[in-house]
């Protein structure tokens, strides 16, 4: 009966212990299949879903074809001439174009915006004959760049994007090319502007082609007349595709909270006349915006603990400092937000340089976000004296409770062998 007391009342005991309860995130809902949202400073993934499923980039491919030609061309100023060879089969397959035809004379600069910003494929195709003698050249030279850069899963056959199914990549690997050539300050240029001016040629004599990015329409431009605008705070730039079986992608950048993130979209899908891919992107960002923040959690030697070294005469506490910065984007909320430190408050055994003691561990929504290890950087000895009496002191403790325990024993047999015997 006492013990099922005892029991019943560790397990009410229980209910009244406090336990800090985290609320799942709710992300935003979005048409987007695929998505991959990270920090492209701090490496960190805010949204993963589908990043490594295959997929169609669509006209996604013409930032790898804008790097070919940016990393394979000293003088950008180069003229093209735009001949039928060019233009061949590009209105028969749909495909997108910037506006220069047949007789045009361009610079490889213009070929470069038309392909970034208009999504022209009669840019591209400009920039594979000039560049490789042929489009299947140029193709090749595209995908060793994918495997320079680790795009495992991707395989280019054409320099527009047009379907075929032996043309695909992923989300993650789209973001290891954008990440890329974001360091490359004339790609970066090209992919963050919204208009560009091009030459005059044969077929703009008075003022040249005037490009406008696909995005510009729709994101951060308050004098379009399309019906459907986004605003995105702190947004880049971007490069979107379409094809029937790719549905609506999107790639682009944006800095938010002084958090530097990239976003791939693939396989949107409402209707053929609005931009879902847009929509997503702003119903994200913006999401980022209100929701998260760049931190700095801890500074490179923070002091983050403080541990008692049992055993010493001198020199009984010990301080545990960061070996490097913690910088992470996390929930401006800071009831969803915990930060632990496992090491021990007091420490009673020896440790050696370069033992584990501990590790610091950063959560956001109850999901782990960050985990390191914290080495000790010196050896923590105790005093053998004060260890050797205080395990002498532990065992002369145990055994007299052993000893004890065998004197009831014998007492309580004796006791009951003399009742017997009367």
């Amino acid at each position: 009966m006492k013990k099922l007391v005892l029991i019943l009342f560790l397990l009410i005991g229980s209910l009244f212990t406090p336990i800090q309860i985290f609320a799942e995130e709710e992300k935003p809902n979005v048409t987007s299949d695929y998505i991959y949202l990270y920090d492209q400073t701090t490496g960190q993934v805010l949204w993963d879903k589908g990043s490594k499923e295959i997929i169609y980039p669509a006209s996604l491919t013409k930032m790898m074809t804008a790097l070919i030609a940016i990393e394979n061309v000293d003088n950008y100023d180069q003229q093209v001439l735009i001949d039928e060879r060019i233009m061949a089969g590009l209105k028969e397959a749909g495909a997108s174009r910037a506006g220069f035809n047949v007789g045009d004379i361009v610079t490889i600069r213009d070929l470069i915006y038309g392909t970034l910003l208009p999504s022209g494929a009669e840019c591209t195709q400009a920039l594979a004959y000039t560049i490789a003698g042929s489009v299947d050249g140029y193709v090749d030279m595209m995908n060793q760049k994918a495997q320079e850069l680790g795009m495992k899963d991707t395989h280019y056959v054409n320099t527009t994007g047009l379907h075929n199914d032996n043309h695909y990549s992923t989300l993650y690997d789209i973001s290891l090319l954008l990440d890329y050539a974001l360091q490359n300050d004339f790609f970066k240029e090209v992919f963050t502007s919204d208009t560009y001016q091009a030459g005059i040629s044969k077929n703009y004599p008075t003022q040249g082609l005037k490009m406008e990015s696909t995005s510009y329409k729709y994101i951060n431009n308050p004098g379009s007349n399309v019906p459907y605008k986004v605003t995105i705070e702190g947004f880049n730039g971007s490069k979107s595709g379409y094809t029937v079986e790719a549905r609506y992608c999107l790639a682009s950048s944006a800095t938010i909270n002084e958090m530097d993130l990239i976003l791939i979209t693939a396989h949107a899908w409402v209707e053929r006349k609005i931009p879902s891919h847009y929509l997503d992107a702003g119903t994200i960002y913006n999401y980022y915006r209100d929701s998260y923040q760049r931190q700095m959690i801890f500074n490179l030697n923070d002091v983050i603990k403080e541990s008692e070294i049992k055993y010493r005469f001198l020199d009984r506490n010990v301080e545990w400092k960061m070996d490097e910065a913690i910088l992470l984007d996390v929930p401006s909320d800071p009831n969803e937000l915990v930060i632990e430190v496992t090491i021990p408050e007091v420490i009673t055994e020896n440790i050696k340089k370069g033992d584990v003691v501990g590790e610091v561990i950063v959560m956001a929504y109850g999901e782990v976000i960050y985990q390191k290890d914290i080495i000790s950087n010196q050896n923590i000895r105790q005093n053998i004296i004060l260890h050797s009496l205080a395990n002498a002191v532990d065992w002369i403790q145990n055994n007299i409770l052993v000893s004890g325990l065998i004197i009831i024993v014998v007492c309580g047999g004796i006791i009951l062998v003399s009742r017997k015997k009367h």
